[in-house]
């Protein structure tokens, strides 16, 4: 069969490939610090993956889900845009969500809570804002234990124990 006789069939896009990448980089940093990570999500409404936080290889009930964003390349400062609808979903979730963003280039993760970003700051209609993050939002296992601080106060404050 010559190749002009080979039918074209459509190509991986970088994009999929960058985030099936960043699925794979996050499950490995979530299994050095002993938690799971779950792609649970048949339809991505905003959610990529649910974590449970474990305790010494035990369950705990606490868990959190996540919005993963991934980028070849930071170039101006690690950022994102999202859209305000999304947000507003994340924020209405009983479940805390974290938004986190992965730099292939670097193999560096930032992340910031949802509830953590202010909706204010936007103009009346505007579709879509930016998420800039700073050194302090950089993620990796040895900063997962504020993560599940978070987590267990927001369960605290759920159940009303929050003193």
């Amino acid at each position: 069969m010559r190749a002009a006789d080979v039918p074209a069939f459509p190509k991986r896009s970088r994009s999929h490939v960058l985030e099936d990448a960043s699925r794979d980089r996050f499950r490995s940093l979530v299994h050095e610090t002993g938690a799971m990570a779950t792609d649970r999500r048949e339809h991505d409404y905003g959610i990529d993956v649910d974590v449970e936080i474990t305790s010494n290889g035990q369950l705990t009930g606490l868990g959190f889900a996540v919005q993963l964003k991934a980028t070849s390349e930071v170039k101006s400062g690690p950022q994102v845009r999202i859209r305000v609808e999304t947000l507003n979903y994340w924020r209405a979730l009983d479940q805390l969500v974290l938004l986190v963003l992965w730099d292939a280039s670097s193999d560096t993760f930032w992340c910031r809570w949802a509830h953590r970003i202010d909706p204010y700051r936007n103009k009346p209609g505007q579709k879509t804002m930016t998420v800039t993050f700073t050194a302090d939002d950089q993620l990796s296992a040895a900063a997962w234990s504020q993560l599940e601080a978070e987590v267990a106060a927001a369960r605290e404050l759920k159940r009303g124990y929050a003193q």
